[in-house]
């Protein structure tokens, strides 16, 4: 995990036998609210993406709320697209 005082950042590698290659999933991207409107959420962004570059992977996968529209709007600025997938989880 990749913690910062303004952020946190926590990522895996994980493999896909969809796409048939590695991916970074990006666990909760949070900014602390004092430190809002200074473009660390972009900045954190790029830095996954540098990351996937220097290890050649070319996919990075992270949720958002349905009902989180200003994540949802950064995230679609930056060209990402919504894929609806299920998700199920079985409590023990």
């Amino acid at each position: 995990m990749r913690e910062k005082q303004w952020a946190t950042f926590p990522i895996t590698w994980n493999y896909s036998i969809w796409n048939a290659g590695d991916y970074m999933n990006l666990d909760d991207l949070f900014v602390k609210a004092e430190f809002r409107g200074k473009k660390l959420r972009e900045a954190l962004m790029k830095e996954a993406k540098n990351l996937c570059q220097s290890r050649n992977i070319y996919l990075i996968r992270w949720e958002a709320q349905k009902d989180n529209a200003e994540a949802i709007r950064f995230y679609e600025r930056l060209g990402s697209k919504v894929k609806i997938k299920g998700i199920f989880r079985g409590e023990l």
